[in-house]
């Protein structure tokens, strides 16, 4: 076998992995942490070592890329339940038969002469210097193009969200359902929708009385949002929100546009406390801060 460096094989891997998870989360219109995607390309990249490995059985060689596959996909996405995490597996899975798919064909139609195919393993003989210096360019213009660019991506997820309301600050989790488009009817702004208990730390005592039918007299500012869902339809009691931090992979976006209503009963559960609008990445763009 030709010769193969292990720092070389390592970082290959680690970056095809990478892309392989960020077109994964397209597939599956995710939009994870980077940390996540990085912990687990840098996990992937380590079952590359099996090229070292005597050959293996075709039906062995899946039984190792299936294990990869499911460590690197628990590692890159928040656990959502069993049904979200095999749509995500799935994904992995098909972006990687594609990828597969498409080294075969360079294998046996223009395979470069430092290409080594083992077990499964692709390698390429590159030199280190010139890996860094093509990451380092990559990332400097994907960088540029998201900072030119003022806009920022989102899609269905779990989110980290930092939520001011009443001058007072709390830190949740936050599901976005790319098929809600919940806006307050006279503003037309987005709305998030709180549980009245998780919101309970920043609501003044009068606005938790109305949200739960406990009050008589109005409360200023509050206004009501209707709804629709599998169980039902109403009103929401909702208030102007101050300020919605989103973290998503490429930065903090601060959204202050917005409406937050409050549910009598809780929304989601441990996994996320707060539901969110795809209405609420359409705002205009002055209005949101990368």
């Amino acid at each position: 076998m030709k010769t193969v460096y292990v720092d070389v094989l390592l970082v290959l891997n680690f970056i095809i992995n990478y892309f392989l998870l960020l077109a994964a989360n397209q597939v599956c219109g995710r939009n994870n942490r980077r940390t996540r995607l990085l912990l687990a390309s840098f996990a992937g990249a380590f079952f590359a070592l099996s090229i070292f490995l005597p050959p293996m059985g075709q039906g062995l060689q899946l039984l190792c890329k299936g294990i990869a596959s499911v460590a690197m996909v628990r590692l890159a996405n928040p656990w959502n339940g069993w049904p979200e995490f095999f749509k995500e597996w799935a994904a992995m899975l098909l972006v990687t038969f594609l990828f597969g798919g498409a080294l075969l064909a360079l294998r046996l139609t223009a395979a470069p002469a430092s290409m080594v195919y083992h077990n499964g393993i692709a390698y390429f003989s590159i030199s280190p210097l010139v890996l860094l210096t093509n990451i380092t360019l990559s990332y400097i213009i994907l960088t540029l193009a998201q900072r030119l660019g003022g806009s920022f991506h989102i899609t269905s997820g779990v989110y980290d969200v930092q939520l001011q309301l009443f001058d007072q600050t709390i830190n949740l989790r936050a599901f976005l359902d790319t098929g809600n488009t919940l806006t307050e009817p006279f503003s037309g702004l987005p709305v998030v929708v709180g549980g009245v208990e998780q919101l309970r730390p920043i609501l003044p005592q009068d606005v938790v009385e109305a949200a739960l039918a406990l009050g008589d007299k109005p409360v200023p500012g509050l206004r009501y949002v209707p709804f629709s869902s599998v169980g039902g339809s109403g009103l929401l009691l909702a208030v102007k929100g101050q300020l919605l931090r989103v973290y998503l992979a490429e930065g903090p976006a601060e959204i202050e546009n917005f409406y937050v209503a409050i549910n009598p009963n809780n929304i989601g559960d441990q996994q996320y406390q707060l539901l969110l609008s795809s209405s609420l990445m359409q705002t205009k763009k002055e209005t949101v801060r990368v």
